[in-house]
């Protein structure tokens, strides 16, 4: 199948014209003259002559010669020879037919590697006859094929099919190094260019052919990290131009074949950040059917290794039946591919978005990965984890139990531990402190705020997941817990997250209770927020109380605000704040009054927040009590009202005397009387 936008190639033999003409296959493949030699390839029969085929074949002449000498047959017989695996099959077969009978046929960029696979097992080599059919390939393929970069990846395509012979003849190797040569020659071609003309912008009047080698050397990610050695590509450029065209060309391949031209493009130096593109690219392509966008890449991975796949598989698979394990192997292609794109990723840190590392991080989990892979794609994602959203870590777990939680939380966990190491890490490094407004570079400025907006983030998570059910609070405060608390300037957000859970939560114990509410600051709510957390019954009591202690210290500290003399020319007479020298009292009064006013309004407020932490108190006590009836009626009264005894005893200041006293009468009183029991 060839490449899309490429056109073929056409080779014609200057051989001369002949009159034989092809037939069917399975049937004589020349009317005028009988045949006297059969070959079966691959199920299919060409009836033959042997003559043409002996002269160009030193393979077909060594077997028809053993035949004679172990005398299967006679010269009146024809002579059977049968190929099984012929490199390209029966198709590939019939080329060279034509060719040893002298008949003109298309050498094109789809059939070369297979004609030149074919000719090398049959050992058409020119030793054998003059101008043999191996010269025409090698001459086609270097005059044509490696002069073009899509043409030798198109080359390189075909190779899958006959793998292990264009090894043995070296025809990857070249295809390998033809591309990964050329487009390092063009990256430099544009970047000298661009160096030399000093232009940052294209005409419109270029040419296809100029742009297509602008497009080869062009970055195909948003983003373009310079080195020093690299020059500046133009925005302009990348916004006119498709910039990943060879990059496409070469997701069609087989993911080995690609891993190779991926390890010889960077061993040539071709800038990471293309690499990155092709990578993007080739990972787009065939783990589509993963995102829901059609089997297409899935078809074009898996119709060529189908049959290897089966090879691959241990004994204990090929056990299974074939029907039943289809899925199991795909499922198996599946995560090889992936296990090898993760593996290639460049070590060049934010050089992929944030999402396409999330995309490779829910299919490395739902094709069940090495722990390795997923680790690797963790640490990067909390390289650069300010740049995600709440709902690109929504990443749900495999269905393997139902009482798991709908989301994979202890993922998220190791992201957030390994962003916060990250951080801790740069702090130390550059020593810096992070009370500090600004600095020289402002890097101090820069990691409060990525470190601010990862926090943010985190909280509106937490939200997210609140409302699950089967979510642990463990699990959910394990989170809370490594948010840093001096970067989070108000709590609201983890105060409605923590609501959430408590709500989609009834029957937790007051332990997960208070753990969860713990982390909270009551001193960073605002006033809605506290009065909100006052009037909820879903909090801990303790927790309410740090509510209402905090809003009403808050309400003092305003009083006391409002109270404080503010104008600088002013003294205080009989309680009240007077100008010195205004004549006019009115303006005055007026404020003084609404101050009065908002006073009173204040100590209300104080009248009512103690009302309320009285009552409080009282629900507090009334569950002790409770409990102590609760223990009472279990049967251990007499412990119970011996502890009470002796908490009250310590409370009391003279429980000494109360002790002497108890002594005394218990010596005064009589001992008891054993008495005697019968049984009547």
């Amino acid at each position: 199948m060839a490449l899309d936008g490429l056109k073929t190639e056409i080779y014609s033999f200057p051989r001369r014209a002949s009159s034989f003409t092809p037939v069917a296959k399975g049937s004589i493949y020349c009317p005028d003259v009988e045949s006297d030699i059969t070959l079966n390839v691959d199920g299919v029969s060409f009836s033959l002559h042997k003559f043409p085929l002996m002269k160009k074949s030193l393979r077909i002449r060594r077997l028809v010669g053993e035949e004679l000498n172990e005398g299967n047959f006679t010269m009146s017989s024809p002579a059977v020879i049968e190929f099984t695996n012929f490199p390209g099959g029966p198709e590939t077969f019939e080329l060279l037919i034509k060719f040893c009978y002298g008949i003109n046929f298309e050498m094109t960029t789809l059939n070369v590697a297979n004609l030149r696979c074919a000719a090398e097992f049959l050992e058409m080599i020119d030793e054998h006859g003059e101008e043999n059919i191996i010269t025409h390939t090698e001459t086609f393929l270097s005059e044509i094929v490696f002069r073009s970069l899509d043409k030798t990846v198109e080359v390189l395509h075909s190779c899958e099919h006959v793998l292990s012979m264009a090894e043995e003849v070296k025809l990857v190797n070249r295809c390998i190094d033809v591309i990964a040569s050329k487009i390092y020659h063009e990256q430099q071609k544009l970047s000298n260019r661009l160096q030399a003309e000093g232009n940052h912008s294209i005409p419109w009047n270029y040419n296809s052919t100029h742009l297509r080698e602008l497009q080869s050397a062009i970055l195909p990610t948003p983003n373009w990290n310079q080195d020093e050695d690299s020059t500046p590509v133009p925005h302009t450029i990348n916004r006119r131009v498709k910039v990943d065209w060879w990059a496409e060309k070469l997701s069609l391949l087989r993911i080995d074949l690609y891993q190779r031209v991926f390890t010889a493009m960077k061993a040539s130096g071709v800038r990471a950040e293309s690499l990155a593109g092709s990578l993007m690219k080739y990972a787009e392509s065939s783990l589509k059917h993963l995102h829901g966008q059609g089997n297409q890449g899935a078809s074009v991975m898996m119709s060529a290794p189908f049959t290897t796949a089966i090879r691959l598989k241990t004994k204990h698979h090929l056990d299974i039946n074939f029907g039943h394990n289809h899925k199991t192997i795909q499922q198996h292609e599946q995560r090889n591919v992936l296990e090898t794109i993760i593996s290639l990723l460049p070590t060049e840190n934010n050089l992929f978005p944030i999402s396409f590392l999330l995309s490779l991080l829910r299919d490395a989990i739902a094709l069940d990965t090495t722990v390795a892979c997923q680790l690797d794609l963790e640490r990067r994602i909390g390289l650069q984890l300010e740049r995600v959203t709440a709902n690109d870590l929504l990443i749900p777990t495999l269905p393997s139990d139902t009482d798991d939680a709908m989301y994979d939380v202890d993922l998220v966990q190791r992201v957030l531990v390994n962003y916060l190491q990250q951080d801790e890490n740069f702090k130390n490094e550059h020593n810096f402190s992070l009370n500090s407004d600004s600095d020289e570079n402002g890097i101090s400025l820069n990691y409060q705020k990525g470190i601010r907006k990862v926090t943010e983030v985190i909280v509106q998570y937490l939200a997210e997941i609140a409302a699950d059910a089967n979510l642990r609070a463990a699990k959910f405060a394990a989170i809370a817990e490594k948010l840093p608390s001096h970067f989070r300037a108000m709590d609201d957000g983890l105060y409605r997250a923590i609501d959430i859970f408590l709500k989609a939560h009834p029957y937790l114990t007051d332990v997960e209770k208070r753990k969860v509410c713990k982390l909270l600051d009551c001193q960073k709510l605002s006033r809605e927020a506290c009065f909100h957390a006052a009037q909820n019954e879903r909090l801990p009591v303790e927790m309410l109380v740090k509510v209402l202690y905090c809003e009403q210290m808050r309400i003092r500290n305003a009083l006391v605000e409002d109270e404080s003399p503010h104008q600088e020319g002013s003294y205080n007479y009989g309680g009240y704040s007077l100008n010195k020298i205004s004549n006019t009292g009115s303006p005055r009064m007026d404020t003084l009054s609404r101050l009065r006013q908002k006073n009173k309004f204040l100590k209300e407020e104080v009248a009512k927040l103690q009302l309320r932490v009285a009552e409080l108190e009282k629900e507090n006590t009334e569950l002790k009590l409770g409990e102590m009836k609760t223990i009472v009626a279990s049967g251990n009264s007499v412990r119970f009202f011996s502890s009470v005894s002796r908490r009250l005893g310590r409370m009391n200041p003279f429980s000494s005397k109360h002790k002497d006293a108890a002594k005394q009468r218990d010596h005064c009183l009589p001992p008891p009387r054993q008495r005697r029991h019968s049984v009547s």
